[in-house]
């Protein structure tokens, strides 16, 4: 594992910049946004909605090469998997540069993505549902604490 003081003039301080506006927070530390990694590494509904096998023109990603749907089985997608808004995202070169910055500080991270990129998904689709997940996590502690009152009320 790479310090993390290291990340300060990598691309990470980028990535918590966009997280920061997209969610319409203050910019979350570096710190913060390797806790909400460890997080979603952890649950294991998100894992299986990032690492679900891509599909285009009715065939899905296995083994890296598209097949047919009835040649392999599909698990059940969970609740709510297709519910996400859209985000817009930057280029993609910039955006893959932040998601190395995050594999360097997150041996899980590398494993996950290891686990599944190009066999079940390609590359460019896992890291946009990775940065959607990650995204996601600081949408819904801003929607938690803006639906709590005051203290003192």
């Amino acid at each position: 594992m790479v310090p993390l003081e290291i990340h300060s003039q990598g691309p990470l301080p980028n990535f918590c910049r966009w997280i920061g506006t997209a969610a319409a927070i203050p910019t979350p530390t570096v710190q913060d946004v390797l806790k909400e990694l460890s997080a979603v590494l952890e649950d294991e509904d998100t894992c299986t909605m990032i690492a679900a096998r891509a599909v285009k023109g009715g065939r899905v990603m296995s083994e890296g090469e598209y097949v047919e749907v009835d040649e392999i089985e599909l698990p059940e997608r969970p609740p709510g998997a297709s519910t996400h808004k859209e985000v817009d995202l930057p280029p993609q070169e910039k955006y893959m540069d932040w998601m190395g910055g995050l594999v360097q500080s997150s041996e899980a991270l590398a494993l996950f993505r290891y686990s599944n990129v190009p066999q079940r998904v390609p590359e460019a689709i896992f890291w946009h549902r990775m940065m959607r997940a990650i995204l996601l996590r600081f949408e819904q502690a801003r929607s938690d604490v803006s639906h709590q009152q005051p203290q003192g009320w």
